[in-house]
């Protein structure tokens, strides 16, 4: 299983960087955001542009 071993040596030398990729994969999740999104815009709407796709976009 190549992938777990790389997993495995990444969570052994950098701990900390693995848990806040983590955490950032789940709190950044796209439908969360988008939802998010759709609660709080008061004058934004959403034509062919998600929310999601923008903060996708801005964490490149």
């Amino acid at each position: 299983m190549l992938l777990g071993q790389v997993f495995e040596r990444f969570v052994k030398q950098s701990p900390v960087s693995v848990m806040v990729r983590g955490l950032l994969e789940k709190a950044l999740c796209p439908q969360i955001l988008d939802e998010l999104f759709e609660r709080s815009a008061k004058n934004q709407y959403t034509r062919e542009l998600l929310f999601s796709t923008v903060v996708n976009l801005m964490s490149l």
